[in-house]
């Protein structure tokens, strides 16, 4: 259970939103009010031309694509849909899949370990079933080439998007729009063949509550933070892990890095690992770091065990998928992105996909709103090029679309995992009710490092 289920289940929080979201909150109110319309309950036909068979009887055709590239890439399948079955079963939409359906990731080892194939950093394949994340961008584009006419093609992967268009523009197959579920790792392209429309979400919240998590846990006050290079928000990530950090430990010390991606967006357990040993090094031989905190991204689960193994021999905390099952021993908590409530926050706004342009551009000009008021001026979140409207669509706190793991796995195996999850509980009910202005902490540490 994760934690905005466990508070619901104990309380009802006073303010729902922080204040920095409350204004977003209007908005939204503004735009429901002129016109961009709930999900219909319109009927119509549940057939497909290919891939599962479709469900409900909502008159979008609405068809995802599995793929496994990655940590994150399954989770965002799986969670995409659970959100999309329940969508269709409502009636709201007619839902249909291709490929085939990232397992979850289990822990079934006896001890802390979780294998790895053999050759993986000289380890023998243990109980680690079934490995995740492995699929490769060719396995990958033959789950799309199964892919029927449909009017919103859903992709959890942004390497699918250009064939995707490529397979549209050739006219072997029909869609309206394509939504890619996160845009870490999305460059827009030029003049797409149909809209192409990104999810993006303010992760900063939940950076802040990992750098929490990572102080509650640590002896020493010394983390190590990593974003990938293809994570838009990879600045974001490092400022509120550090802040987070900070807040909870008076003197705390970060050390903070980007970690170069390939351009498959894959990041490899040796560059994971130089950039960790880079940042040791730098910080000189009093820095006593055992606390490692990343994301992942397309990574796959042999960065964790290889950072949690000597001679690096941390812990470790992640974002933006649930990784503890590697080596729940070692994993203290992630921070999530929920695709699941993107996507109700989305369809619940949403008759068909031309309306994701309504969505997209009242985030253009929320974003512009918010940043004129704070005295700056956002990039354009629309391709400069395209000859097809599109444009990102933003999700946080207040849709659910980012969250914290419990510290359920870890406690299994450590005797301070109850006094982790009360140090971030009390901080996240304080979030989530406004009592405590997060973004504002954040920007003092920002200003700190600057004189």
């Amino acid at each position: 259970m994760n934690y905005a289920d466990r508070k619901a289940a104990r309380q009802q929080p006073r303010r729902r939103l922080i204040p920095g979201l409350l204004s977003l909150a209007a908005v939204a109110v503004a735009l429901l009010c002129s016109g961009c319309p709930p999900a219909g309950k319109s009927t119509g036909s549940n057939s497909t031309a290919g891939g599962q068979a479709a469900s409900g009887a909502g008159s979008m055709k609405v068809q995802l694509v599995f793929s496994d590239l990655g940590l994150e890439d399954g989770y965002f399948g799986r969670l995409a849909d659970e959100a999309l079955s329940e969508l269709a079963d409502a009636g709201s939409i007619a839902y249909s899949t291709v490929g085939t359906k990232p397992e979850v990731m289990k822990d079934e080892s006896a001890g802390d370990d979780v294998g790895l194939p053999p050759g993986s950093f000289g380890i023998e394949n243990k109980a680690l079933t079934p490995l995740p994340g492995m699929m490769t961008q060719a396995e990958a584009e033959a789950a799309l080439q199964q892919a029927a006419d449909c009017e919103l093609l859903v992709l959890s992967a942004p390497s699918l998007v250009a064939p995707a268009l490529q397979r549209i523009s050739a006219g072997d197959m029909k869609a309206e729009a394509i939504l890619l579920l996160d845009n870490n790792g999305y460059s827009a392209p030029a003049a797409p063949a149909v809209p192409v429309y990104s999810v993006s979400y303010d992760i900063r919240p939940v950076a802040f509550l990992t750098g929490v998590a990572a102080a509650a846990s640590s002896n020493t006050g010394m983390f190590m933070v990593v974003g990938a290079s293809t994570d838009p928000q990879a600045n974001d990530w490092l400022d509120g892990v550090a802040a987070g950090a900070k807040y909870r430990t008076n003197g705390a010390r970060v050390v903070t890095g980007i970690v170069q991606a390939g351009d498959d967006g894959l990041v490899s357990p040796d560059e994971f690992l130089s950039i960790f040993q880079a940042l040791q090094s730098n910080a000189g031989a009093g820095f006593r770091c055992n606390h490692y905190i990343l994301t992942a991204g397309r990574a796959t689960p042999s960065i964790m065990y290889a950072l949690s193994k000597e001679p690096t021999d941390g812990y470790c905390l992640g974002g933006y998928g649930d990784f503890r099952p590697v080596r729940p021993a070692r994993f203290v908590g992630c921070a999530l992105k929920r695709p699941d409530n993107a996507l109700r926050h989305i369809f619940s706004h949403i008759q068909g996909p031309e309306d994701l342009q309504k969505l997209a551009a009242w985030n253009e000009a929320t974003a512009a709103s918010e940043a004129a008021a704070e005295g700056a001026e956002p990039a354009s979140t629309a391709p400069a090029d395209s000859t097809a409207a599109a444009g990102s669509i933003s999700v946080g706190l207040a849709e659910g679309a980012v969250d914290f793991t419990d510290f359920d796995l870890y406690a299994r195996f450590n005797p301070d995992g109850d006094d982790i999850q009360e140090a971030v509980e009390s901080v996240y009910a304080e979030i989530k009710s406004g009592e405590f202005d997060y973004l504002e902490i954040m920007q003092q540490f920002k200003e700190l490092e600057t004189r």
